[in-house]
């Protein structure tokens, strides 16, 4: 899955976290450490709970994004299922601009 989630964000820069590097659990196969680009400005979760709640534009926006990623990874040939959506995933880079990133 992080082999296509990399090709899928070569695809949609804009809308999904680049996964820069990733460190594996050789007897188990599973990622022990994924190295990501850097999103300064943190996820929506930390951004709601520090501003109390967002303008009903600006979350609008966001969930452009979200459902423009969500089509993204669901367009993919075969599709992708995020599976762990939720507001800690939306992360924002210095732009300010949202980012889907994935669960683990």
């Amino acid at each position: 899955w992080l082999g296509r989630w990399r090709a899928l964000q070569l695809d949609h820069p804009d809308l999904l976290v680049e996964v820069c590097d990733a460190y594996w659990d050789a007897p188990q196969g599973y990622p022990m450490g994924v190295l990501c680009e850097y999103m300064p400005l943190g996820s929506l979760d930390e951004l709601v709970s520090a501003c109390g709640g967002l303008p009903e534009e600006a979350m609008r926006e966001v969930a452009q994004v979200i459902l423009e990623g969500l089509d993204a990874l669901h367009s993919a040939s075969p599709p992708m299922v995020h599976g762990f959506l939720k507001p800690s995933q939306v992360l924002f880079g210095v732009s300010g601009r949202p980012k889907l990133t994935f669960g683990l």
